[in-house]
């Protein structure tokens, strides 16, 4: 969640096992806006987790929120701000006001880092899916863990470059 509130970028860090109910948990939160965080009274950008809990039926038991040495695909930092939204709009996008949501997905090693980046959901402007995979680079990461253990896992991050209106 960026300063503002929005959700500009958006990741599944616990599958369903069902890729269409995964996808629609994903896009509930397009063009979402939240109460930001605030800092001794200024917003701040923040990662947080919503766990989406999907029942067909009454009688359900309780669901716990995996924490995040529990989560078993990297995520990014809570307290980083990605340089995405208006102020890190690519110029020339901006200018000929491109829109577009990116999916980016990189492997990322145990101590955090992204790499082997690559778009895999173009938002159909090279300026765009260019910042994206950037974006992903300079973000630090929380790796996966498996039994207690940071380890190297895929991520996939989905991210949404649109103009104010």
């Amino acid at each position: 969640m960026d300063r503002d509130g929005f959700v500009r970028a958006r990741q599944l860090v616990a599958s369903t096992g069902y890729e269409r109910l995964d996808a629609a948990c994903l896009a509930s939160f397009v063009n979402a806006r939240f109460i930001p965080a605030t800092l001794n009274g200024e917003p701040v950008a923040n990662w947080i987790n919503v766990p989406l809990v999907w029942k067909l039926s009454p009688g359900g038991g309780p669901w716990n929120a995996p924490t995040d040495d529990q989560i078993r695909v990297p995520i990014i930092e809570k307290e980083y701000e990605l340089k995405i939204g208006p102020n890190f709009y690519p110029t020339g996008s901006r200018a000929m006001h491109q829109e577009g949501e990116c999916t980016v997905h990189a492997f990322v090693k145990e101590e955090g880092r992204a790499s082997n980046i690559g778009v895999t959901k173009s938002t159909g402007f090279a300026a765009l899916d260019q910042a994206c995979i950037a974006v992903i680079q300079q973000a630090p990461f929380v790796p996966a863990h498996a039994i207690g253990i940071a380890i190297g896992a895929f991520a996939d991050i989905t991210i949404r470059w649109g103009l104010p209106k």
